[in-house]
């Protein structure tokens, strides 16, 4: 009865710490079909190869040498209903954001693979290893939301991809799971080497540096469409805790910390699209003044750098066996996505500019700027981003020994919650739920089945915020919807 006291009590204490934390982002959370169908709630119940990500520990308890595979097909739909106008003291102008229509995020199915191996092996008495590769961190989302005004060269058409986000982080993970004390402590690891890729794209707008009247509205601002892509290496250590309470009552606890990530690309597309004035001004041909009042377009390429702080993570869980056939598991996890700070891209080897560009120098007033140096300015993607929890409650039901059926779901907090900057790359709307389920046929030595989930978002409505106070929006304001589909299909073989 002492022992059941107090896994009511520490159950209560979990329920309490998720819901005052009620971990959102781009994290991952589904990897593998059980966990995926049980919420993820899978700390403490971790079986197959996919402990490598929720708990190494469990490593020790699979009794036999596996092989297994995912493959996971997700779609993010989203929508967004812009409402981008820049404002005076007296007025609002149109931006040429296609505003108060309804916009959706480009469709694309999006595939994710992953897989490991376990083996116990003679070493230190006998020990569980594993290697696997799967993604922790993924996210994908592209948009469509801007046509340049009259008083730029419309012939100079802006790219689709005009927002867009492709990152993605793989984790290949040696681990290891150990014994500690006979039928009650076990203890593991994983070594990671992370992968990470990402295509950004953005479109910003820069103040045109040239002086009146170049820079009278609407042509004070020049579109500028950024289109970076590259990648980096780095490591990260992931260790998990499993304690036997009884033989019905699992806890499991787990962390994680990726270290940050250098991304280098071998080139970036700067395109500045400039205002057409008139009949150019009249300005001859060759001038400053002429490129700045002709709607040409500036195209740069150069290599690029910036860095990806992934977020440190803990969490902890508990499985009940409630009767032979039928199993409870309800997981906490906190994650640091106060230490994702955005990117900021930082450009060199700028080449394919015009001698023009590289060489002009304009006075404005007192100041003195180079027109190269206005080109060549990195551009800054801050994301300002709180800490977040999440908690998840999942259930397996065994009703013989051919078919297991799963059936869970999660809460999770959003870190963009309180976010005074927010735009169509990462589309965070708030604290969302998920309701997932899914099943396994248990054929001989194979494990095969299928599990789905759904991720409800809320909507929310940004609105415009300029908190410099120079009459532009730091913002995309606009109504944001969003839902996330996912499906997984499994295979464990087991030798």
């Amino acid at each position: 009865m002492r022992i059941l006291y107090r896994v009511v009590t520490l159950l209560s204490c979990l329920i309490l710490f998720s819901t005052s934390l009620l971990a959102g982002g781009f994290e991952n959370i589904n990897i593998g079909l059980k966990a995926t169908a049980m919420g993820s709630a899978y700390r403490a119940l971790a079986d197959d190869w996919t402990a490598a990500y929720y708990n190494p520990a469990a490593y020790a308890l699979i009794n036999d040498n596996q092989l297994g595979g995912n493959a996971a097909f997700g779609h993010y739909r989203q929508t967004l209903v812009p409402n981008f106008r820049r404002s005076s003291s007296t007025d609002s102008f149109e931006s040429g954001f296609f505003n108060d229509r309804e916009m959706y995020n480009a469709h694309k199915i999006l595939s994710n693979p992953s897989g490991g191996i376990v083996l116990r092996l003679p070493v230190w008495g006998e020990t569980v290893f594993g290697f696997s590769i799967y993604q922790p961190f993924d996210y994908n989302t592209n948009w469509t939301l801007f046509r340049p005004l009259a008083a730029y060269n419309t012939a100079n058409a802006i790219p689709n991809d005009q927002y867009g986000t492709d990152l993605d982080v793989v984790s290949f993970q040696l681990s290891a799971g150990r014994e500690f004390k006979e039928e009650k402590l076990y203890l593991g690891i994983g070594l990671q080497l992370l992968r990470a890729d990402l295509v950004w794209s953005e479109l910003k707008f820069r103040d045109n540096p040239m002086p009146a009247p170049f820079d009278d509205r609407p042509y004070d601002l020049v579109p500028q469409w950024a289109h970076s892509e590259g990648h980096g290496w780095g490591f990260g250590i992931k260790g998990g805790l499993l304690w036997t309470l009884t033989d019905k009552i699992n806890l499991g606890i787990s962390g994680n910390i990726p270290f940050d990530i250098t991304i280098n690309g071998d080139s970036s597309m700067l395109n500045f699209y400039l205002p057409k004035v008139g009949n150019n001004g009249g300005f001859q041909i060759g001038t400053i003044e002429h490129l700045f009042a002709s709607g040409s377009r500036i195209n740069g390429l150069a290599d690029f750098e910036t860095k990806l702080k992934l977020p440190t993570s803990f969490g902890i869980g508990l499985s009940f066996d409630i009767t032979s056939k039928l199993t409870m598991a309800i997981d906490a996890q906190y994650m640091l996505w106060s230490q994702f700070e955005g990117f900021q891209f930082s450009y060199s080897n700028l080449r394919e500019l015009s001698k023009l560009v590289d060489t002009s120098i304009l006075i404005d007033g007192a100041d003195t700027t180079s027109i190269r140096d206005w080109v060549y300015s990195s551009t800054s993607h801050p994301v300002v981003w709180e800490n977040s929890g999440r908690v998840m409650l999942g259930a397996r039901y065994n009703p013989s020994n051919l078919l297991s059926l799963f059936a869970g779901g999660y809460a999770d907090q959003s870190p963009a919650r309180n976010a005074t900057q927010f735009t169509p790359n990462f589309v965070d709307t708030g604290d969302k739920y998920n309701y997932s389920g899914g099943f396994i046929f248990h054929i001989n030595e194979w494990d095969i089945g299928l599990a789905t989930s759904y991720t409800s978002y809320p909507d929310l409505a940004v609105t415009e915020i300029d908190s410099d106070g120079d009459g532009i929006d730091d913002t995309i304001p606009g109504l944001y919807q969003a839902d996330y589909y996912e499906t997984v299909l499994s295979f464990i073989y087991r030798f």
